[in-house]
């Protein structure tokens, strides 16, 4: 077999492209492609990501770089309509501190977890745990996070409001749980470690899935004195994602190394039709939908301004409508049920 892979600049006839050339980074997973200035210059270990592209298509890189970068140079790229476009950002939040999880992915038969009670910081704090579990074949994302302090929005150049705030984040941990081989996950075991985590001194006060197969779950970790509910990040528009990139755009999110979370968070991409965040073809988001249920279930939860005494005029008048009080609302109902 012989692969013949140009670019269409390198088989055209000489002469073909007479303007001359540009150069484009054409980005890693850590930074983000561009159009080189003129005379710029690049770190040693980047110059390999650098292509010399005719004048001809500097327009089409202009106004949609990933696409050129595809279609044109045929480079391919992780999102082909990116959701996250600052990588840098993305990279910043993570590494931030210890995992209470001990491995970052396991299927609890081949693989167990290990709980670092050393890496717990704040245990008093309430926190929030979402779950999204998974269909047939694919692995269960968990992240466990609490609110650490508020920041201004007018520091931040986000608002003209002296009084305007929004959380800033602690993820303690995010896990991936991988179905065992030819067996499939055994969601059982995820309760346990919620359990576990309460029975260690962590104050998890909420508990979120996503709506498929929780029904069972919701109801036996109701029965143990946690507040349950479903949360899903499959909808249009995608608010918690929204507040999850604005969160992390503003340096408002501080969590653990996690390499399969930063592989999905820099994979998602907006369906330009829809408006929906998902992951591309052979892609997954079962981590990045934990992190963004986490996120936004704070975000949204009253007692959490409540416990840091944030008055109602420095609630965002995008907020202003909650937090709410949704999971304690159906908790309720489901106990008059």
């Amino acid at each position: 077999i012989y692969i013949y892979d140009k670019r269409v600049w390198d088989v055209k006839p000489d002469g073909t492209f007479s303007n001359g050339w540009f150069y484009v980074f054409s980005g890693t997973l850590a930074q983000k492609p561009r159009v080189l200035e003129d005379n710029e210059t690049v770190a040693d270990e980047d110059r390999k990501h650098v292509i010399r592209v005719p004048q001809e298509f500097r327009e089409e890189f202009r106004k949609d770089i990933i696409n050129a970068l595809r279609e044109i140079a045929g480079i391919s790229t992780l999102a082909r309509h990116p959701y996250f476009l600052e990588t840098e950002k993305v990279f910043r939040s993570q590494n931030r501190h210890h995992s209470i999880f001990g491995e970052q992915r396991v299927d609890f038969v081949t693989t167990r977890l290990t709980i670092r009670k050393a890496a717990f910081w704040r245990p008093d704090l309430p926190r929030f745990v979402h779950v999204d579990l998974a269909i047939s074949g694919d692995s269960a994302g968990v992240a466990v996070g609490a609110v650490k302090g508020f920041k201004s929005m007018r520091e931040l150049g986000l608002s003209q409001n002296e009084h305007e705030v929004m959380p800033e984040f602690h993820i303690d941990g995010v896990l991936e749980v991988k179905p065992p081989r030819n067996a499939e996950i055994q969601f059982w075991k995820i309760r346990e470690v919620i359990v576990a985590l309460r029975n260690m001194g962590m104050n998890i006060r909420w508990v979120t899935f996503d709506s498929f197969q929780s029904t069972d779950s919701m109801q036996l970790l109701r029965q143990q004195g946690f507040v349950t509910g479903n949360q899903s990040m499959d909808i249009t528009p995608c608010i918690p994602y929204d507040i999850l990139k604005s969160a992390v755009y503003d340096g408002r999110v501080a969590m653990p190394a996690h390499a399969k979370l930063v592989t999905e968070i820099l994979s998602l991409e907006r369906d330009l039709k829809t408006g929906k965040v998902d992951h591309p073809p052979a892609g997954s988001k079962d981590c990045a939908d934990a992190l963004a249920g986490v996120v936004h279930g704070l975000t949204m939860r009253r007692e959490i301004w409540g416990l840091f005494k944030i008055p109602i005029i420095s609630i965002p008048a995008s907020l202003r409508m909650g937090p709410t009080d949704k999971l304690e609302e159906q908790n309720a109902r489901k106990a008059q049920g």
